[in-house]
């Protein structure tokens, strides 16, 4: 397994955040982007069949998963179990993907990337403990001590599927809390990948699109371990250069990038292409970090990030259309920087350059990236501009975009780089709240020995928010009901010390999980806090105690969940939970009226 992956533990929880990206744009808090509802359809019950014998080897030249032979009397003689909503939904977007990669996976990376065949273990899991697995396209699972073959509705037409109430190499499994790309299950590698409900997380629950080009995106970093050279690096990312000239080039090239992507026509684009080499090989040319970070991480994350919007166009899920995505390239953040122009940008700017290369039409380019060349080289290659070309270019691009601002504001972003922590990841702890929790985003500062105080005047005062240290972040759960939240709990969480803190009402009982996440700010409305920010549902507007309120609601009749935005005194605050759209009102107007 490639080496830099396990970076990728960390940033996926919030994928593509994020998928699109949350966690590769670490700048002050945005609105939660929330998973669409998957929308009904019709299932059939399914039984779980023990297993009896294994069948003889297919003669078939297709590798096929092993047919058990079960009894017909003893079969029926089981209960009928029928899954419930989330183990159905699994399966439904299952058979979605699998569909697509059979027969589109050209359009998604190449003929080689199929997730339809490999082997693949799904494991339940209730943000703690695994609880169960399924097991497809392995090739014994028939054999293995416990399988139950689960009888699916013909019309998802999925490989054969066992369940497993005893997960196989669970010891192994235990240890990777979201995904495993090459798990030994029966001396097979198997690509694992966890899913819970959303109550527990919507990320991580096939509830939406978002779980298709999650699992495609980490099924993409399991086929690069196929690649012919996979990149490879020191992940030096404590060491990357931060100084203002660095930062000003990194801005510039984001410009052109954007260009590129948005240009209405050929020629604007090459101009916009050729600028981009220019400032690129710039960097390269006095910074050896660009080719040794820039470039690799580009070829793995981009890449991945690339077929989270190939495969969200086949599925036709607008929030990965190639506008947005342009969008998503957010300006150099004024705070977290090391994050973000140490790896975060990574994600977005690979994908940029893939969509780029796709279109200027350089032939077989998913292959020459598997065989070593990173988006960069076959761009550069494809133009072949002398050094006296790039000059120009690289001069043409900053009189375009206004390069001596830049430049002028670069200074004050490398005086702040300067003072954040070196280490991005930080100390993950070992709490389950931290695996569950932590997304890399600076140090997580573990709150467990706070339970159940509320608020915080008796906690240990190396907790207390004015003593935590500049640029991170604070995170912890909190054992809160829904309705006890008030204007003085929500004051009660800052210090001006403290610029972003989340407070998750983990464990209540009655089934309401909430998220709170707030930046300080000097914001004056909800347009100069979204100001940048697209937005992909059509919320609402409410006028609550003489703010004005934001709130979006994806509940369908499986399924409730809603977003509200607000602006309080400067602060830009963010309410997520399995709410209705009236109890979210009622939650906001509790919040601003006490």
């Amino acid at each position: 397994m490639n080496k830099n992956r396990n970076y990728s533990i960390y940033l996926s929880i919030l994928m593509a955040l994020v998928i699109g990206l949350v966690a590769c744009n670490p700048a002050p808090a945005e609105p939660q982007v929330v998973a669409e509802p998957a929308q009904p359809e019709p299932t059939a019950a399914l039984v779980v069949a023990e297993k009896e014998e294994p069948a003889a080897d297919s003669s078939d030249d297709e590798e096929l998963v092993a047919q058990p032979v079960v009894d017909e009397d003893s079969a029926s003689a089981l209960a009928s179990t029928e899954l419930d909503q989330t183990d159905t939904q699994l399966f439904e977007r299952t058979a979605q993907l699998f569909d697509l990669f059979e027969t589109q996976s050209g359009e998604i990376w190449n003929e080689d990337y199929r997730l339809d065949q490999m082997a693949l273990m799904y494991v339940r899991t209730d943000g703690v403990n695994d609880q169960y697995a399924y097991l497809i396209n392995h090739p014994t699972a028939a054999e293995l001590d416990g399988a139950q073959l689960v009888e699916l509705p013909e019309e998802l037409d999925l490989p054969d599927v066992y369940r497993f109430d005893e997960i196989p190499n669970a010891s192994r499994v235990a240890q990777n809390p979201h995904f495993d790309f090459n798990a030994p299950i029966a001396g097979e590698e198997t690509y694992v990948m966890k899913y819970t409900t959303p109550q527990v997380d919507e990320f991580a629950s096939p509830v939406s699109h978002d779980w298709s080009l999650y699992v495609a995106h980490e099924g993409l970093h399991d086929d690069q371990d196929e690649w012919n050279e996979t990149p490879s690096n020191g992940q030096d990312t404590a060491g990357y250069p931060l100084e203002a000239d660095h930062i000003a080039l990194i801005m510039l090239e984001n410009e052109v990038i954007k260009a590129a992507l948005t240009a209405e026509d050929e020629a604007t684009r090459e101009q916009a292409i050729k600028q981009f080499v220019a400032v690129r090989q710039t960097r390269i040319n006095r910074w050896d970090s660009v080719r040794l970070l820039d470039l690799p991480q580009e070829q793995i994350e981009g890449t991945a990030r690339y077929i989270e919007h190939t495969l969200g166009s086949l599925l036709d899920y607008d929030r990965t259309n190639l506008t947005s995505f342009a969008e998503s390239i957010y300006p150099v953040p004024e705070t977290r920087v090391r994050e973000s122009l140490a790896f975060g940008r990574f994600y977005e700017t690979g994908a940029a350059l893939t969509h780029l290369v796709d279109q200027v039409g350089i032939e077989n380019w998913t292959l020459a990236i598997e065989n070593g060349q990173s988006q960069f080289d076959l761009l550069a290659d494809h133009y072949g501009m002398t050094d006296a070309e790039l000059e120009k270019m690289l001069d043409e691009a900053k009189a375009t975009y206004s390069f001596a601002e830049m430049a002028e504001k670069a200074e004050s972003i490398a005086a702040t780089a300067a003072s954040e922590p070196t280490d991005i990841w930080g100390d993950m702890g070992d709490s389950d709240f931290a695996d569950m929790a932590g997304d890399g985003m600076g140090e997580v500062i573990e709150l467990d020995d706070m339970f159940p105080q509320k608020p915080y005047e008796s906690a240990p005062d190396h907790l207390l928010f004015n003593q935590t240290p500049d640029g991170y972040e604070l995170q912890g759960g909190y054992l809160i009901q829904a309705s006890e939240i008030s204007d003085e709990f929500i004051r009660q969480l800052y210090s001006p010390q403290q610029n972003e803190i989340q407070v998750v009402d983990w464990t209540n009982g009655n089934g309401e999980l909430l998220r709170i996440t707030s930046s300080k700010g000097d914001y004056s409305n909800l347009d100069e806090a979204l100001e940048g920010v697209p937005q992909f549902d059509q919320p609402q507007i409410e006028n609550i105690a003489g703010n004005e309120v934001m709130i979006s609601d994806f509940s369908d009749n499986q399924f409730t969940f809603s977003v509200a935005n607000v602006v309080v005194n400067g602060e830009f605050i963010v309410i997520e939970g399995a709410v209705s759209y009236d109890e979210m009102v009622n939650l906001v107007t509790d919040l601003l009226t006490g």
